[in-house]
């Protein structure tokens, strides 16, 4: 049986999705610009280690 999650970090993973959900939107959109591409691609893949490391 899985121990259930300290209600503190369902707030913080809530908000990882969200950050994660307005990342890829901007991106989707067209609202990156080609020169920060590599940084838009690092945000994302840190917030999807950031969310895989506290789910």
């Amino acid at each position: 049986m899985k121990p259930t999650l300290p209600l503190s970090s369902i707030p913080i993973f809530l908000l990882l999705v969200a950050l994660y959900s307005f990342l890829l939107w901007r991106g989707l959109s067209g609202l990156v610009q080609p020169r920060f591409f590599w940084l838009y691609f690092l945000l994302q893949g840190l917030l999807v280690v950031a969310m895989q490391w506290g789910g």
